[in-house]
């Protein structure tokens, strides 16, 4: 079964697709950049971004494209190259990582830390000070959120941003938990030519 879900789309507002899952900061850096009234459309890949806008389906979309920590992110830019894409704006988003668990779950009982690997590859510091926490490589950080509030376990914990604990009502454990504090990701804006 995909994580991803359908989404109702209100034609009276501008849609924009996102890689992930409702939360992730794909998301995020699309509200900052467009402002709350724009409908966000999760999709699986980053080409599927890119199909989404092409085919119309959605009016706009954001790919993230290089990370200060990490470097460019291959994967969306190959989305990104698509022709018939036409960049129309770029947004700056910070990246400030969480240690998130489900609400009243306490520390010394969590086995298990979801995230994707570029998250757990940036908090390094903080996993090595608890070696007892188990990380777990997921396919995205809104995803191994949403992955622990369905499962309901508390001996399990994600790595992602608050709106994603938000989202799906997690409680912030630890916040701010990326080993550097500059640590932002370029997103950029495309439509169809």
């Amino acid at each position: 079964m995909s994580p991803y879900h359908p989404v109702q789309l209100d034609d009276s507002l501008p849609t924009v697709a996102f890689q992930g899952a409702p939360g992730a900061f794909s998301e995020e850096a699309a509200y900052a950049f467009f402002g709350p009234e724009i409908r966000t459309v999760p999709v699986a890949a980053f080409q599927d971004v890119a199909d989404r806008v092409l085919d119309g389906t959605t009016d706009y979309g954001i790919i993230p494209v290089e990370n200060s920590l990490v470097g460019p992110v291959e994967p969306a830019l190959k989305a990104l190259s698509t022709a018939g894409l036409a960049e129309v704006g770029a947004q700056v988003h910070p990246i400030e990582l969480c240690f998130l668990t489900l609400p009243g779950a306490e520390l010394r009982g969590i086995r298990r830390v979801l995230s994707h690997p570029v998250a757990l590859g940036q908090c390094t510091a903080f996993q090595a000070a608890r070696p007892e926490i188990e990380p777990q490589p997921w396919y995205d950080t809104a995803g191994a959120a949403r992955h622990i509030a369905e499962r309901a376990e508390p001996e399990l914990a994600a790595i992602a941003g608050r709106g994603a604990a938000m989202r799906y009502q997690l409680e912030v454990l630890f916040p701010n938990i990326e080993d550097r504090r500059d640590n932002r990701t370029y997103f950029v804006i495309v439509e169809r030519e």
